[in-house]
């Protein structure tokens, strides 16, 4: 999915339970295990019965300690040990260390025979890196912070410190998340879900699949805000790209809608809540939407003169309707958008720029250029420029 963005990237390059006592009692780390147990528990695990948390909470502590065998004095039923796998494999961020599950079963017990990856020592050790990274990224989040800018600096701080990647080991869980720091999807979904339980904010991992990428399977998350649930796929917003400045914001706090041509959800013995709104999009949030075609071009103008006082290179606006976005694809030729550039600012190199778009999303950015600014303020490497654009852009100073 992610070789997908980058190449479509590429091809476009032109020249519940949240609460001041959780957020308080987690600022240090320094509550017990019971405690610790509780909070990080997947939000599916609120939907079993009261007789079955405690089961999941035996099993899961088990899991934590490494345990081989985990007996359960009780008889289970098919559904109910389903229900406890799909928790363990999928849902849950903590047991990413099980490899597999095998049960045997007589009418007044079960016995849970785990293998799992890493041994106690090496698994204990690597959760404590966990919790160290996690530490760091918690300590942003400041008192006065309303819950929208924790979830997306939990979002941004995700982004920042990864580096999408499918083939390294831990790729898909907490360890590659916050310590070596080469995720695909798995690890993205798993790590924002940690985060938020840390604090206090509801979140779930959603299984399904990425349709742009041909239907191959995908994680992403849903957030629990002012009482309505929302979509964050971080691993979306960090697209494979030689930019610097690569972070976007089209898929967070979206609606389900919104990702219709992005996202199916797989079946789950769970009840996934809907997200229906989309009001809160980052885009909306930020006043950073457009109405119609006219509306974009003097919000694109806007945006541009604010970023020239910050020698911000990335501006970013969204249209809010198919129609409108596709009139700026066709009618937004170089010779207005360059026009657009010298009429909001002088300080921008106008002769060259980038501009790409997401057309799911409805988004248009423009990357923007200044002179006598290092050529690291834009791309991480030089391979994927041509040389043509490499001497222009040396001839005015950025190198």
């Amino acid at each position: 999915m992610k070789r997908f963005i980058a190449m479509l990237l590429c091809c476009c390059l032109a020249f519940g339970l949240t609460g001041g006592f959780f957020e308080n009692s987690l600022a240090d780390m320094s509550i017990t295990a019971d405690a610790a147990n509780e909070i990080t528990m997947p939000y599916y695990y609120y939907q079993l019965s009261d007789s079955d948390k405690k089961i999941y909470k035996k099993i899961r502590t088990g899991i934590l300690d490494c345990k081989e065998e985990i007996k359960i004095s009780s008889s289970l039923t098919k559904n109910q040990i389903a229900s406890f796998a799909e928790l363990i494999y999928y849902y849950d961020p903590m047991t990413y260390n099980v490899q597999q599950i095998n049960t045997s079963s007589s009418s007044t017990y079960v016995k849970f025979k785990m293998t799992y990856y890493k041994s106690k020592e090496k698994y204990n050790q690597n959760m404590a890196e966990v919790e160290k990274s996690a530490k760091t990224i918690i300590k942003k989040i400041k008192s006065d912070m309303s819950t929208y800018q924790k979830i997306q600096l939990i979002h941004d701080e995700i982004i920042a410190s990864n580096e999408y990647n499918q083939t390294t080991s831990d790729c898909d869980n907490l360890y590659g998340a916050f310590v070596t720091n080469k995720i695909k999807c798995n690890g993205y979904s798993k790590a924002f879900t940690y985060l938020c339980n840390k604090v206090g904010i509801r979140s779930i991992i959603v299984k399904g699949d990425d349709l742009n990428g041909g239907n191959i399977g995908h994680e992403w998350n849903k957030v629990h805000y002012n009482n309505k649930w929302y979509n964050i796929d971080c691993t979306y917003d960090d697209p494979v790209c030689y930019l610097t400045n690569n972070s976007a914001y089209c898929y967070f706090m979206v609606s389900d809608n919104a990702l219709k041509n992005t996202h199916k959800q797989s079946e789950t013995t769970f009840s996934v809540p809907a997200a229906k709104d989309n009001t809160l999009n980052y885009y909306a949030k930020k006043k950073l939407s457009a109405n119609t075609y006219d509306d974009g071009k003097t919000l694109m103008s806007s945006q541009l003169k604010k970023a020239a006082t910050k020698k911000q290179s990335m501006v970013t606006i969204k249209f809010n309707s198919e129609k409108e976005f596709k009139k700026a694809i066709k009618y937004w030729n170089d010779d207005d958008l360059r026009n657009i550039m010298e009429s909001a600012s002088s300080e921008y190199l106008t002769g060259k720029f980038i501009k790409f778009y997401d057309e799911n999303m409805y988004t248009f950015t423009i990357m923007v250029f200044y002179p006598d600014t290092p050529l690291s303020d834009y791309f991480t490497s030089k391979k994927e420029i041509s040389e043509d654009f490499l001497n222009y852009l040396a001839k005015n100073g950025i190198k």
